[in-house]
């Protein structure tokens, strides 16, 4: 199927769903890349669609699921990254509301610029049963934030840019670094 300008003009109707529900309780969150994935997603905000931007490395895939909180704008310029615990890949551009167990504070450099933070929060789908009793990233462990920065240091690498990582904080700290990353 073609996209044509009936296509594009219903996708420009299209609606993203506000950062936070109504109660301020969870995160929206839209997913980009699913768990599983040798390919990298990126939502086109004027298309409304997603592109394949990556293909990872044969026998290398994305260890979670990866989206974004719609309306939100990170140091980076992006929307917020959000990295969505599940033991199943989500679809690409599903709308998943989820509960905040952290933020995975790092920054990165791309090749020949001033390294910028480019932090990804840490949540839950709240219909997750699997991991109901994670509360907080602390409750994930040490060696789970060691094996999820280290995929991130070899995804950045393969491009030629470095990812730092510069601690976790927990659910109290990543709501507030949302909600002062809202745009208007």
């Amino acid at each position: 199927m073609a996209i044509n300008d009936d296509s594009l003009a219903i996708a420009s109707q299209m609606k993203l769903p506000p950062p936070f529900s109504k109660d301020f309780a969870h995160i929206q969150v839209i997913i980009e890349t699913p768990k599983g994935s040798p390919g990298k997603y990126v939502f086109d905000p004027d298309l409304q669609l997603f592109q394949l931007t990556k293909i990872l490395p044969a026998g290398t895939v994305f260890p979670l699921n990866f989206g974004f909180i719609p309306d939100t704008k990170a140091d980076d310029g992006d929307p917020i990254d959000v990295l969505v615990l599940a033991s199943h890949s989500l679809a690409v551009g599903c709308w998943v509301e989820c509960r905040i167990v952290g933020v995975i504070q790092a920054e990165q450099q791309d090749k020949g610029k001033e390294p910028e933070r480019n932090d990804r929060i840490v949540a839950i789908p709240i219909v997750s049963h699997e991991y109901e009793l994670i509360q907080t990233i602390d409750d994930l462990g040490p060696k789970w934030i060691e094996e999820i920065t280290h995929f991130f240091k070899y995804y950045r690498s393969m491009s030629g840019s470095q990812f730092t990582p510069l601690g976790v904080k927990g659910p109290k700290e990543a709501i507030q670094w949302i909600t002062q990353k809202i745009e208007s």
